[in-house]
C-alpha cells in the first residue's frame, strides 16, 4: 500500500534559540510492503493544489503495450473522475522534467489544461528504477495557480 498526501506549511519554528518563519509546501509519502515498480516501464504522475481550493491527482504507467491513467479532481465538495490525461514534459539533459503540460476533462467534458514550472528536484535510484521527484508552480488555463509534486520515473535504460 502506497499513499501520498501533498500539503501546505505556514507558521514560525523555534529550535535552540531563534525563531524562522515558514511559509511552503511538501508531501507525506507513506508506503507499507514492497513497491512494485519493476511492473512498470515508466510512470508520471502530479499532485496538485490550486490556490481556489482544488485539488487534483493525476498518474499515468506504461506497463508493457497498456498505459494505465487513474485521473480525479477534488472541487472542494466532492472528489470526480477525469478522463482523457494528455502528459507532455520537457526532460532536462539528465532526464529531469523541467517543465510539463497536462491535458484532462472533467466528467462534464470542460477542459484543464495545465502547464507546470520546476521550482526544485531531485533524483532517487532504487535497483534498477529511477525517480525524479520535484515541486512544480502550476498554472491552469483559467488563469488559476497552484504548487505540486510532479515524479516521473523509469527503469534504466528505457527512458521515454
Amino acid at each position: 500500500m502506497h499513499v501520498e498526501q501533498l500539503g501546505r506549511i505556514a507558521g514560525r519554528m523555534s529550535y535552540r534559540g531563534p525563531s524562522i518563519n515558514l511559509v511552503g509546501m511538501g508531501p507525506r509519502d507513506h508506503s507499507m510492503g514492497v513497491r512494485n515498480r519493476d511492473s512498470m516501464t515508466s510512470f508520471d504522475l502530479a499532485w496538485i493544489m490550486m490556490d481556489d481550493g482544488r485539488a487534483f491527482g493525476l498518474l499515468q504507467a506504461q506497463r508493457g503495450p497498456v498505459l494505465l491513467q487513474v485521473l480525479w479532481m477534488w472541487d472542494k465538495s466532492q472528489l470526480l473522475p477525469l478522463s482523457g490525461m494528455r502528459f507532455e514534459k520537457t526532460l532536462d539533459a539528465e532526464n529531469r522534467p523541467v517543465a510539463v503540460t497536462i491535458l484532462v476533462a472533467d466528467p462534464l467534458r470542460r477542459r484543464c489544461l495545465f502547464n507546470g514550472t520546476r521550482r526544485t528536484s531531485m533524483a532517487c535510484s532504487q535497483d534498477n528504477y529511477v525517480v525524479h521527484s520535484g515541486y512544480f508552480d502550476f498554472l491552469l488555463d483559467d488563469g488559476t495557480r497552484g504548487i505540486g509534486a510532479q515524479e516521473y520515473g523509469y527503469r534504466l535504460g528505457e527512458t521515454n
